[in-house]
């Protein structure tokens, strides 16, 4: 009888992830977008599990390009899975079925940001992408904005 309750815990409905909608206006980063959502409020969104090359390092600019390409002026679904130091939502971001986080590095434009994610389908993306030499994998020993 002990334990009763907590095998009746395991078979409670989990909770769904919060959930934010709405047209891309704007690409900080690589990494970083400000939506607006159906109220006219704006969202600041940084794609969980990844990181690009910050402003003025090499590729940086073609990593906000590529982002902008997938996601500025489309509507947008972010999966919240945190929030960051700045306040920011950290987020799965799709259009329809894609999920740009993951394109992003499988493309090249990103690292997978083992630090924050165990995400075996960004860490085999990112392996790819730098065995094929892709975006940011073609240059000289990139190297990532946290070092």
């Amino acid at each position: 009888m002990r334990f009763l309750p907590l095998a009746l815990i395991c078979f409670l409905p989990q909770p769904k992830p919060e959930t934010i909608s709405g047209i891309v206006v704007g690409i900080s980063d690589g990494d970083t977008l400000t939506i607006l959502d159906a109220d006219k409020k704006q969202h600041k969104i940084r794609l969980h599990g990844i990181d690009s090359p910050e402003k003025g390092q090499p590729f940086g600019d073609r990593a906000k390009h590529a982002l902008s390409e997938k996601v500025f002026k489309k509507r947008i679904l972010a999966v919240k899975t945190d929030l960051d130091r700045y306040g920011r939502t950290v987020a799965e971001v799709y259009v329809d079925d894609r999920l740009i986080n993951q394109e992003m590095v499988s493309e090249g434009w990103a690292w997978h940001y083992v630090k924050y994610s165990d995400s075996e389908a960004l860490a085999d993306a990112e392996e790819k992408a730098r065995s094929k030499n892709l975006g940011l994998w073609g240059g000289q020993k990139p190297i990532p904005p946290w070092k």
